[in-house]
């Protein structure tokens, strides 16, 4: 006689998650399949322990001074609370860390794309514009060169 499974629902602690399966293994009487769970407020919290980890990832970095033992004495976690302003601005700050750093790697690549073409002002293109001199720096290879018609002045 064949017997239906039942499902069962079982509710284990991460770290007993090892010894508890090898446990239900010995028995043989269940097949197992692990789900993940997940509420607002589980989410909620994930979320918050994110933004937590990252706020302490960023300040990691910098050396506390002796006395800021005083400060996480008197409650340093009222200040971490994400609700609190330094909270919001240790993050924001990082985000703002981030642009920057972004901004100096573009401009870096921008620098190195554009060093040969020597030393000049590239703000002097808009000053030739305004007596009518048009400027268009651009790079062209050698058979796209020699396709330009003569009707296009070029300097080089």
């Amino acid at each position: 006689m064949i017997v239906p499974m039942k499902k069962v629902s079982l509710v284990v602690i991460e770290r007993e998650r090892a010894v508890s399966l090898e446990k239900l293994r010995e028995v043989g009487v269940m097949h197992l399949e692990r789900k993940s769970v997940s509420s607002d407020t589980l989410g909620k919290l994930l979320d918050r322990r994110a933004m937590l980890r990252k706020a302490v990832g960023l300040l990691r970095r910098y050396e506390v001074p002796t006395s800021a033992q005083s400060v996480q004495d008197s409650g340093a976690a009222e200040l971490f609370a994400p609700q609190s302003i330094l909270f919001a601005r240790v993050l924001e700050l990082g985000d703002e860390k981030k642009s920057l750093n972004d901004q100096l790697v573009y401009q870096a690549k921008e620098r190195r794309r554009v060093e040969g073409w020597g030393d000049f002002d590239p703000h002097a293109f808009k000053l030739f514009a305004e007596y009518g001199l048009r400027l268009f720096p651009c790079e062209l290879s050698w058979k796209e060169y020699d396709a330009i018609g003569e009707e296009t002045k070029l300097i080089v």
